[in-house]
């Protein structure tokens, strides 16, 4: 067993993590923006101190010491945080308009 994780190979986790069933939300999405998204997430959660002894360079993720991968727990956790980068970033993208009448004033 590898002690190695390549992020992309998580791509199609984070896209059903973002899409409804038989939906593809991002069609236009290239594999080297998810695995970026995925990048980002990954040292978020390192920030959040979720993750410690491991490090990422270039999509891969390797322990800073010792042979123990990346558990698939950990890797959900940062396909979770890449969800939600992802929905962050879609809602600042939301146009909203919004408009009030006042009622008669007398």
């Amino acid at each position: 067993m590898a002690a190695t994780v390549d992020l992309e190979e998580l791509v199609p986790d984070l896209q059903a993590e973002l899409n409804v069933p038989g939906t593809d939300s991002f069609p236009d999405a290239t594999t080297g923006e998810w695995t970026a998204q995925l990048r980002n997430a990954f040292w978020e959660v390192v920030l959040d101190g979720l993750i410690s002894s491991y490090e990422e360079v270039d999509g891969i993720v390797s322990p800073t010491s010792g042979t123990t991968p990346l558990s698939r727990e950990m890797q959900q956790l940062v396909v979770f945080y890449a969800g939600v980068r992802v929905v962050r970033n879609q809602l600042r993208e939301l146009k909203t308009q919004f408009r009030a009448k006042a009622g008669p004033v007398e």
